[in-house]
């Protein structure tokens, strides 16, 4: 694949985030996932029992496991199926997931969707992790989050504060937290 000069940001992942913010000019969060969605040109189709039609069944089943997906579309309308029936706060770091894999050029042409047999597992865990961290760059940008972590003293209650400031779950944030944080915690 060949990219013009200006669109390269090196192999990590969440400058490609940092990026998007940016140029959606978005500056303080808890950042809407709408809007990043509405910038790059992707729709959310939101499903659940009470609104499936027929053919997207096999969908919602897996859905209620992995919550969102990704599906290119050739002609640019590119969707995430969303299972609407999850928190708030998970479906937003979904989101953000898919959105990672759709900014992130080396994951353009894998479907992520596939099963383990499609894809190699070690492959499969690296793309899976290069979402996550560009979702959690679009969900709790480090240099904001960093910042506000260390303004907190150390503990379970910082950790309460920065997800009701981020609206991420407690269990992200946890993660996110112990791994920003420039010690022990």
């Amino acid at each position: 694949m060949t990219r013009p000069w200006e669109s390269y940001l090196g192999n990590q992942p969440a400058l490609y985030a940092r990026k998007v913010l940016k140029d959606c000019g978005l500056r303080e969060p808890p950042f809407c996932e709408r809007t990043v969605v509405d910038y790059l040109g992707l729709e959310i189709r939101e499903l659940n029992h009470r609104n499936v039609p027929a053919q997207f069944r096999g969908i919602l089943n897996n859905l209620k496991t992995a919550c969102s997906w990704l599906k290119r579309v050739s002609n640019g309308n590119s969707l995430i199926y969303l299972y609407g029936d999850t928190i708030t706060e998970r479906k937003r770091l979904s989101v953000f997931h898919e959105c990672g894999h759709f900014i992130i050029p080396w994951h353009e042409g894998y479907n992520h969707s596939c099963t383990e047999n499609e894809i190699e597992s070690p492959t499969r865990k690296r793309i899976e992790r290069e979402a996550f961290g560009c979702g959690n760059e679009f969900l709790m940008p480090m240099e904001s989050f960093v910042r506000d972590g260390q303004s907190l003293e150390i503990g379970i209650p910082a950790i309460e504060q920065l997800r009701e400031r981020y609206v991420s779950s407690l269990e992200a944030t946890a993660i996110w937290y112990a791994f920003t944080f420039p010690g022990p915690c």
